[in-house]
C-alpha cells in the first residue's frame, strides 16, 4: 500500500495515507513489547524477478540472502527446500489439463465445459514460469538487513519524503459522492471527499461500505488469522529463520524476530522472540506454549528444558476475493480498490519496467521474463 502511495504521489496526485494505528504500516507495522521493537507478524519476501531491486529502491534498505534459507515442512513428508520441484510438476500437470479441456471445448463444442478457459491457462502458465524462475535464478530468498522493522521504517520515511501525507485515524464508512467521487467518514467526526480510494485487505473486514460500493463487493471472504508471540532462552543468536508448514492442522508459519532490537535483547538476556502463525484457534494458552516448545526443540532452536512464555495472542483478519487477485486486474479504473500486499508489489514491479503500461493478467506474464 505504501509503495502504491509513493508511486501515485510521484505522478502528481495529492495522496493521504490513513492508518488507525499510530504506528503506520498495517499488518507490516512494527510493535514494541518489553521495550523491544519487532515485527507485527510472520513475514517472508518471496522471490520474484527484480523484486528485491524494487523493494530496495522504495525502502532504501539493502536486501541480503536469508541465512538460513526458509524451509517448507510437509506434515507427512518434510521438504527442506522452500521451492520444491514437486510444485513445478504439479503446475505443469494443471496447465496440460486446462489445455486439453480447451481443445475439447473448441473442437467438440461441449457446452458442459467452461468456454472461458483461456484466462485460467495463462494464469497457470504464468505461475509455472514463476516457479521455474524460483528453482533457477531466484532460488535464493532475500531478507532486509535489520529485518522487517528496518524495511517498513525505511519505506515509511521514503513515502513521506515523496510528498505523501499521513494521518492516524479510522475510516468508518465509504459512500458514493457526486461526479464519481467518494465520501469517507472518520472516527474523528470528519467527512472528506476523495477522487479515488485504495483499501488494504485487512481494513476492508471492518469497514462499512454503502450503496453502490456495497453492491459491487459481492460474496467477500474473510479469513481470520491467529498469531502468537513467544519468548524463550535460545541456543543461538536471532537469525532470519522462517518456516512454512504444509497440511499442518496446527501450524502455518514460524519466524524468529531478527530486528536490531531483538538481537540486542538476546545479547542481554539470551532470549529469542518467536512469532507463530497458527492454522486454527487454539484456545488454551498452555497448549499453545507446549506446541511451540516442542516445535522449537524439533527445529534445534532451543533446549528441551527451556520454558516458552507467551507474550501476546491476536486474531486479525483480511479480505480475499478472486477478482482482486494479483493474477487478474490489479489496477482498475474504478474509484474504489482493494489492494493486497502481493498485488501491490507485483504491480510495482511491472510499472518499474513498463511505466506507461496498464497492469492486467497479460502484463503479469510479461513481468516474469
Amino acid at each position: 500500500m505504501l509503495i502504491k502511495a509513493t508511486r501515485l504521489s510521484k505522478q502528481g496526485f495529492d495522496v493521504l495515507v490513513v492508518d488507525s494505528n499510530v504506528r503506520y504500516g498495517g499488518m507490516w507495522r512494527s510493535r514494541v513489547i518489553k521495550g523491544i521493537e519487532i515485527d507485527q507478524a510472520c513475514h517472508n519476501f518471496e522471490s520474484f524477478p527484480n523484486a528485491y531491486k524494487v523493494l530496495e529502491k522504495y525502502s532504501g534498505v539493502k536486501f541480503v540472502n536469508r541465512v538460513p534459507q526458509p524451509r517448507r515442512i510437509h506434515i507427512n513428508n518434510p521438504l527442506r527446500s522452500y521451492y520444491p520441484i514437486q510444485k513445478i510438476i504439479y503446475a505443469l500437470f494443471k496447465v496440460c489439463f486446462l489445455f486439453i479441456q480447451r481443445i475439447f471445448t473448441v473442437f467438440l463444442r461441449l457446452r458442459c465445459l467452461n468456454r472461458n478457459r483461456d484466462l485460467h491457462i495463462w494464469e497457470e502458465i504464468a505461475y509455472l514460469k514463476l516457479l521455474f524462475f524460483r528453482i533457477t535464478f531466484g532460488r535464493k530468498i532475500k531478507h532486509p538487513s535489520g529485518g522487517c522493522v528496518a524495511f517498513i521504517g525505511g519505506l515509511i520515511e521514503n513515502t513521506k519524503a515523496s510528498g505523501v501525507k499521513f494521518a492516524s485515524d479510522k475510516v468508518l464508512s465509504i459512500d458514493n459522492y457526486h461526479n464519481g467521487k467518494l465520501s469517507l467518514k472518520f472516527s474523528s467526526k470528519n467527512e472528506v471527499v476523495f477522487d479515488k480510494v485504495y483499501c488494504s485487505a485487512s481494513v476492508i473486514c471492518w469497514l462499512s461500505l454503502v450503496n453502490q460500493i456495497a453492491t459491487d463487493m459481492k460474496n467477500p471472504s474473510y479469513i481470520i488469522q491467529f498469531y502468537g508471540l513467544y519468548e524463550v532462552v535460545g541456543i543461538i543468536a536471532p537469525q532470519s529463520v522462517y518456516i512454512a508448514y504444509e497440511n499442518n492442522p496446527v501450524l502455518r508459519r514460524l519466524t524468529v524476530m531478527d530486528s536490531d532490537s531483538a538481537k540486542k535483547y538476546f545479547v542481554e538476556k539470551r532470549k529469542i522472540l518467536v512469532s507463530v502463525h497458527f492454522a486454527d484457534n487454539i484456545r488454551s494458552k498452555t497448549d499453545r506454549e507446549r506446541i511451540i516448545q516442542n516445535e522449537l526443540c524439533a527445529q534445534h532452536l532451543i533446549n528441551i528444558a527451556e520454558t516458552v512464555t507467551e507474550l501476546s495472542y491476536m486474531s486479525p483478519s483480511y479480505y480475499t476475493d478472486g477478482k482482486y487477485s494479483f493474477l487478474q486486474a490489479s489496477d482498475s479504473t474504478r474509484n474504489f480498490k482493494v489492494v493486497d500486499t502481493i498485488g501491490g508489489v507485483a504491480e510495482a514491479l511491472f510499472k518499474e519496467e513498463n511505466p506507461n503500461g496498464f497492469y492486467l493478467v497479460g502484463s503479469f506474464n510479461d513481468l516474469l521474463w
